[in-house]
């Protein structure tokens, strides 16, 4: 069992969530959702140890906890073999680690340096690692941002055959379906409670909407009424038999208002955000021909050959590994090809999303990066950022210090912006919801729909 009771916490006197309190029982699967930097890490850090609440407390109960990080520690130059001897080193049963690495479905070459590994393969090496102490709750922090599409059903399969807790933060709406069977959603710095799994959440979260709208009209009534019920007391319209009509009304009008005051739920909502360009449906945009492409021995791209016409929105997809990026890079011409032919058609503009953009190590204040890279006056800034959600109170905080969620929503902003300035014809998306919370993922979902021009999306969701 794990408890939180009255859950505060405030980082240089921002409040992410105030007054917060759960508890969740032991086999329980729940995904703890919201927008990027509304303090989702933060609560799994806290039931963790790793930080402090400002206020309230949180209590585990026969539970021994597993975090599964967004990004993994590994000590540099260390070969997997010795990684998983250090692992069993005091109780001396490496088979053991071996046998919990193959069931995840690492294969092991003990000599193979950690670092060579794909973010797929570090994931289970992790796992291994974390599953060796035989936790009774998993914690899981966006797992699948390292994992295709194939990793992808694997997890699922895992987290069903685990048989303790499991907490994930994810923003995959197909594995929440899946695997969950309630929904914790930190919003606007309270946490919101719903049972099943995504699906259910959207229609729950409809209804507890509208109930907050009839809530906060019943309340205004009130207010209203007893405003002039107070009015009247004050002129004398109105007498109490003890003769304090006016002090009676004061007290109702506290009792029933000021201390049960009640808050209007103000959804804040994306602007409409476009991308601009578009392409006669005839016109050729691509062609490929007869494309190869090997590092050493290892042939990637094997006699590649197709082409894309007008407003075509292809997806690309495979195992990690497979060469999708290498693929899009020889197109840009970022990489060489050994062989073939790439044309590009006559005045298409390309607009290139590049997946694993390094983290943004920033000083600047966020309203000062923006105007520099979208060259834009430091006025605009305010108003174009807050079509993508960012606060008055994010504007002035480093770039390095957003969570990587915001960071890359600012990419993704930027990328847009570019558009006003020149018009694309292709766009080339390389994992561009990486990172983002659902909310953000379906608004780009419908830009890239709405775009008129052709597109190579590659993409696991």
């Amino acid at each position: 069992m794990i408890k939180g009771n009255g859950l505060t916490k405030e980082y240089n006197n921002t409040v992410l969530f105030k007054d917060i309190s759960f508890h969740i029982v032991h086999g329980e699967k729940i995904a703890l959702i919201g927008r990027n930097g509304i303090g989702k890490s933060t609560l799994f850090r806290l039931i963790n140890g790793l930080e402090q609440p400002t206020n309230g407390t949180i209590e585990l109960v026969h539970e021994k906890l597993a975090y599964l990080t967004q990004e993994f520690d590994f000590p540099e130059n260390t070969m997997i073999g010795e990684f998983l001897e250090d692992i069993s080193r005091d109780n001396h049963d490496y088979w053991r680690t071996e046998k919990i690495a193959g069931q995840l479905g690492l294969t092991i070459d003990p000599y193979r340096e950690i670092s060579t590994l794909s973010g797929g393969e570090k994931m289970r090496l992790k796992l291994t690692q974390l599953l060796y102490d035989e936790p009774t709750t998993l914690i899981l922090d966006e797992p699948t941002n390292h994992l295709d599409i194939i990793g992808i059903q694997w997890l699922k399969k895992f987290l069903h055959s685990f048989k303790g807790t499991v907490l994930l933060i994810s923003h995959d709406r197909d594995l929440i379906n899946d695997v969950v069977n309630k929904i914790y959603e930190i919003d606007q710095g309270i946490l919101l409670q719903f049972s099943g799994n995504y699906d259910d959440y959207v229609n729950q979260k409809q209804q507890w909407i509208e109930n907050k709208e009839l809530e906060y009209n019943r309340f205004v009534e009130r207010k209203k009424k007893l405003e002039i019920l107070l009015h009247k007391a004050q002129v004398g319209i109105i007498r109490s038999r003890s003769g304090n009509a006016t002090e009676a009304a004061k007290k109702r009008y506290d009792r029933e208002i000021t201390q049960r005051e009640v808050k209007q739920y103000e959804k804040k909502a994306y602007s409409d955000i476009n991308i601009s360009g578009s392409v006669h449906s005839a016109k050729l945009v691509l062609k490929v021909e007869g494309l190869n492409k090997a590092y050493g021995d290892k042939k990637i791209l094997d006699d590649i050959s197709f082409e894309i016409r007008g407003n075509e929105k292809i997806w690309l997809f495979g195992e990690n590994g497979m060469g999708k990026s290498t693929l899009v890079k020889c197109i840009l011409g970022l990489e060489s090809h050994d062989s073939g032919t790439i044309k590009i058609g006559e005045n298409i503009n390309i607009g290139y999303f590049e997946q694993k953009q390094k983290p943004m190590e920033d000083e600047e204040k966020l309203i000062d990066y923006y105007m520099k890279h979208a060259l834009i006056s430091y006025y605009q800034v305010p108003s174009v950022l807050n079509k993508y959600l960012f606060t008055k109170d994010d504007l002035i905080k480093p770039v390095k210090l957003l969570s990587p969620g915001q960071q890359a929503r600012l990419k993704f902003a930027l990328f847009a912006h570019r558009s006003t300035k020149e018009e694309y014809q292709l766009l080339i998306l390389d994992e561009p919801a990486q990172h983002l919370d659902i909310e953000t993922k379906e608004i780009v979902e419908r830009t890239i729909n709405e775009f008129k021009g052709a597109v190579i999306l590659i993409s696991h969701d």
